[in-house]
């Protein structure tokens, strides 16, 4: 409604006022500023205003870039957040860009030991900073996404195998992030024709998420 478009446009308002104390306070390249950046570009993508909230993230990442380095966990969240918004733009080939370089550090990490699936309901995220081969799922995700958008379908199904593959190991098979991304990957295989395998995983994301929503 046009009241609550104000009300955000308020908010939009108080968060730029609050970047532009943090800059007087910590610096313009703070890492505190970088966070008031992130931030203020949450309620810029809200309203629309895309021009906007990409200036904002990609000054956020540039500041964490610069003090933290190009593989640190707040620089790669960053790094993801602008590749969404890049894709939201229909910047397809800039947010491809941005989400290859993430997904070539995450795969330089060290190997981790999924966290059992059994021992958290399998229907709610954790909560907390994502771990890195959480990240690189969802990464692998995005950047399916990206490319299914690009018409580039047969690498576009190669990322969401890997992206479910990698997340049922993490969360179980009935997460909703899961859910989520077989409809996604569920779409795509219509596309390509393999409706015997797209009709299995949608039936099976429709179930998840009934049994996680009701």
């Amino acid at each position: 409604t046009s009241t609550n478009l104000g009300n955000y446009e308020l908010a939009n308002e108080v968060l730029s006022q609050a970047l532009a104390l943090r800059v007087t306070i910590s610096g313009a390249d703070s890492l505190e500023t970088a966070g008031a950046l992130t931030v203020l570009a949450q309620g810029q993508h809200y309203l629309g205003h895309y021009d906007e909230a990409e200036a904002s993230l990609r000054r956020a990442l540039s500041i964490r870039s610069q003090r933290l380095g190009p593989g640190h966990a707040e620089t790669i969240e960053t790094t993801l957040n602008v590749g969404d918004l890049l894709h939201t733009r229909g910047k397809l080939i800039d947010a491809e860009v941005l989400l290859r370089d993430a997904i070539a550090i995450l795969r330089k990490r060290p190997e981790q030991t999924p966290p059992s699936a059994q021992t958290r309901p399998p229907q709610f995220p954790r909560l907390g900073r994502l771990t890195d081969i959480d990240k690189l799922a969802r990464s692998v995700r995005d950047l399916g996404n990206v490319l299914r958008d690009r018409g580039v379908l047969a690498e576009s199904e190669a990322c969401y195998r890997e992206a479910v593959a990698l997340l049922i190991t993490l969360h179980g098979e009935n997460h909703v992030v899961v859910a989520e991304t077989n409809a996604y990957f569920g779409r795509l295989l219509v596309r390509r024709g393999k409706l015997e395998e797209a009709d299995a995983r949608l039936e099976h994301s429709l179930g998840s998420l009934r049994r996680s929503f009701g």
